[in-house]
């Protein structure tokens, strides 16, 4: 089945305070996509007006940036982030119903393993974890940024 699909410049789009998409005036189910100067840069899916489904972004020139899924406005399973040369950026596994972190890892520009982090396997609480941060890459950034969430939980 093809999902109907409407560009976020369309006038008749529109995104409530609670990023409920609308099309119409009605929530809308199908695909939402983004050009910037004739190039495709984001396709996120949504159903009845909340993002469920594949979510995607491209850098200008077609290369991948990110890549993930949602269930009712989560991230699911895995996502991952390219930095502009292709190189992976950062893979993060969610749990199922996506309120759970499951594992996060990080590269830099060079691809230089910067963050792995995994949640302690059947540990049901929150707060433990094992982490491991690489020689060179301070601890306190670390700290002080938290853990990585998928860009598209963030998007429109």
């Amino acid at each position: 089945m093809t999902l109907p699909r409407i560009d976020i410049d369309d006038p008749e789009f529109d995104v409530n305070e609670g990023e409920v998409v609308f099309y119409r005036g009605e929530r809308f189910t199908g695909e939402v996509v983004e050009y910037q100067k004739g190039a495709l840069v984001s396709l996120v899916t949504y159903k009845d007006g909340i993002e469920d489904g594949p979510s995607k972004e491209w850098y200008m020139e077609g290369t991948p940036r990110s890549d993930g899924v949602l269930r009712g406005g989560f991230p699911v399973g895995e996502s991952k982030d390219w930095h502009p040369d292709g190189r992976l950026a950062a893979r993060v596994l969610m749990s199922e119903n996506g309120l759970r972190q499951l594992e996060i890892t990080e590269w830099d520009d060079k691809g230089n393993l910067t963050r792995e982090w995994r949640a302690e396997r059947g540990w049901r609480g929150a707060g433990r974890a094992d982490h491991r941060f690489l020689p060179g890459t301070p601890v306190d950034a670390h700290l002080r940024h938290g853990p990585t969430v998928h860009p598209l939980v963030h998007a429109m």
